[in-house]
């Protein structure tokens, strides 16, 4: 039997299955790939009379598939037909259905560029012969025989993708998802079953999702790794501050203020001559000045009393340029505190504005303890609204504080200038009758007074730039802190949030899968039949609460029916299990392999000392093995953390 000939057989074996058994396999729109329901695919070659081990038949030497190239997606032929020796042609006319069948049936999963790029381990963009070699050496053992790569190999592989518990040969990135514990089986077989859309593989092309349990979209073949696994998944960058929790967020505060600490201890520096260069150009300064006053002194031709009144002049200038510099650090501090204080006033009116949003959806509730919330939340806006006031009034006073340090800076600059006027005529003085040896010490001197200016300018208009970068990356830490205190304002009095997402579950307690299916149907929403314990958190979610009060963690995640990325996208918004509320979401790892197996709707603590309170869908309940429940869970280490949405 050639390939073609197997597969439509199998989408028959599928049909049947609707038709007998009330299935809903995806099986009449596009080119189905039999890898888009491999635990079925599996069956059906159990009940068959083909012989998944038979080497003759479906086996390929690893060596034997590596002499296949892949060229737009497809396994084809290394070596040119046209230059095959007749020995090769003979050797080929005796395998030819055998290699042709190896070849269409890799390319249900060679042709999609997702899966391509779990095998791609450099992210070079393409498949190498070793990357290749990586995926066989790791497949070929799955049966008996563990020098071919065979149809059971191949079957297994893919079923295990599936599972989230495939992993490459010398490949890191891959993810353990699902092995259920044996005394944990019989409640959570459902969720087990949950990988068919959560850790397996969203189809390519037109192809849709994979399912173990045959949970699918429309559309053509294809198979792709989801999450972290894929060479175009999105993953979540730890640094980015958009992904960070508030004490993330807090601690990074703080090393960004001391960021601006510095940058403006190294402004001072510069004032007070802390700084290493204009230390360097002041000695220099230093050296010429008492070159040229030996010089001076020793010149009979400048009268005594033109020399009194040169160094009288340059001690003026010198405490003169001592007392600016000191009113500029003072000027340096003054503006820091009104930053900072800028800063609180910006967080103040963040506050009062969200709970000025969070008073008037109360205001519109008709919640049994609308009325107590009220009561606290006017109570925070006129404390908020007194503390802004009180900021208010500090930089008000420290802005004039700072406008009569800037007129103080201004006279003195003026009392510099005069002084600056007065040595050059004393100079020209000098210079009419002084020795060459007077004019060649004041001209160094000069040069050297003027190197100081010309360092102490360049060296503020770097730490200065550094200031401003390090005021501006303190003031987005700022923002984002401000945003999110903010949202957890609003959400913590929005009786939307707080209730939406589990009334909204509650509709559908004890539903079938079947009866589920018609509801997502309904509503518009993507169902897996089979895996859509995801599926039902995101539908809860987003007609419960609505998108746009969600956060942004849960609103970016790009796959929201595949739990491992949901928990990769919901790190750093992990709450206590005794500070969760209401609607968060609350995921599972069944065999502690750090990995999200399944999802659930937080509802309460439960008895507030053993167990917890959850709505949940495609779990074992009253209605079967796959329906919505809401249950009693057990408060142990099979919780991997429940996260946030308020």
């Amino acid at each position: 039997m050639n390939f073609q000939g197997l597969k439509t057989e199998f989408i028959n074996y599928l049909k049947d299955l609707n038709a007998k058994e009330g299935k809903h396999y995806v099986v009449d729109k596009g080119d189905v790939s039999i890898f888009m329901y491999a635990n079925e695919f599996k069956d059906y070659l159990k009940n068959s009379d083909i012989d998944c081990s038979d080497v003759s038949i479906f086996s390929k030497s690893v060596n034997e598939l590596l002499s296949m190239d892949i060229k737009n997606g497809k396994l084809i032929d290394s070596i040119d037909s046209d230059s095959k020796t007749e020995e090769q042609n003979d050797t080929e006319d005796k395998t030819i259905d055998d290699e042709d069948f190896m070849k269409d049936l890799l390319t249900d999963l060679m042709n999609d560029n997702d899966f391509k790029g779990m095998l791609d381990a450099d992210e070079s963009g393409e498949v190498d012969d070793a990357e290749l070699k990586n995926f066989f050496n790791s497949i070929k053992g799955n049966d008996s025989d563990e020098n071919n790569v065979s149809l059971s190999d191949i079957i297994q592989a893919v079923t295990e993708i599936e599972n989230g518990t495939f992993t490459i040969e010398n490949e890191t990135n891959s993810e353990d998802i699902e092995k259920t514990s044996e005394e944990d089986k019989k409640s959570n077989e459902t969720e087990t079953k949950n990988s068919a859309n959560t850790s397996g593989a969203t189809g390519a092309g037109g192809g849709g999702s994979v399912g173990s349990s045959g949970g699918v979209s429309s559309g053509g073949g294809g198979l792709s790794a989801a999450g972290g696994n894929s060479a175009t998944g999105n993953v979540v960058d730890p640094n980015d501050i958009n992904n960070m929790s508030l004490e993330q967020l807090e601690q990074e505060k703080t090393t960004r203020e001391g960021a601006v600490s510095d940058a403006r201890e190294a402004v001072n520096d510069v004032y007070s001559g802390d700084n290493a260069n204009v230390a360097a150009a002041q000695k220099d300064y230093e050296d010429a000045k008492e070159d040229y006053e030996e010089a001076l002194e020793d010149d009979d031709k400048v009268s005594d009393e033109l020399k009194e009144q040169h160094e009288q002049v340059i001690s003026d200038i010198e405490n003169a340029e001592s007392e600016k510099d000191s009113i500029n650090i003072k000027i340096n501090d003054t503006e820091a505190k009104i930053s900072n204080v800028e800063s609180e006033i910006s967080a103040d009116e963040a506050n009062i504005e969200a709970l000025n949003v969070s008073l008037a959806a109360l205001q519109d509730s008709n919640s049994e303890d609308a009325a107590s919330k009220i009561a606290e939340v006017q109570a925070q806006i006129s404390a908020a609204e007194a503390q802004k006031t009180a900021h208010e009034e500090e930089k008000a006073n420290l802005e004039s504080e700072l406008d009569s340090l800037q007129d103080e800076l201004s006279d003195k600059e003026n009392e510099i200038e005069e002084l600056e006027s007065q040595r050059s005529d004393i100079e020209d003085e000098i210079l009419k009758n002084c020795s060459k040896e007077t004019k060649k010490a004041l001209e160094t001197f000069n040069k050297a007074k003027e190197n100081v200016t010309s360092v102490k300018e360049s060296e503020l208009k770097t730490v200065q730039a550094d200031l401003k970068v390090a005021e501006a990356d303190l003031k987005e830490i700022n923002d984002v802190i401000n945003t999110k205190k903010a949202e957890d304002t609003k959400t913590k009095y929005n009786p939307k949030i707080t209730e939406g997402a589990v009334d909204w579950a509650r509709q559908f307690d004890d539903y079938s899968q079947d009866q589920m299916q018609a509801i997502f149907e309904q509503y518009g929403h993507e169902f897996h039949y089979g895996g859509w314990c995801a599926d039902f958190v995101k539908m809860c979610l987003y007609e419960g609460v609505g998108e746009e009060n969600l956060p942004e963690w849960y609103v970016n995640c790009p796959a929201k029916a595949h739990p491992p990325t949901v928990q990769q996208y919901a790190n750093g918004h992990e709450v206590n299990i005794n500070e969760a509320r209401a609607g968060d979401v609350i995921l599972y790892d069944w065999d502690g392999d750090g990995s999200a197996d399944h999802v659930g709707i937080y509802v309460d603590s439960g008895d507030g000392a053993t167990t917890i309170t959850t709505i949940e869908g495609n779990t074992y309940g009253a209605a079967g093995t796959s329906c919505v429940e809401e249950k009693e869970r057990p408060r142990n280490g099979q919780i991997l953390g429940i996260y946030s949405i308020h």
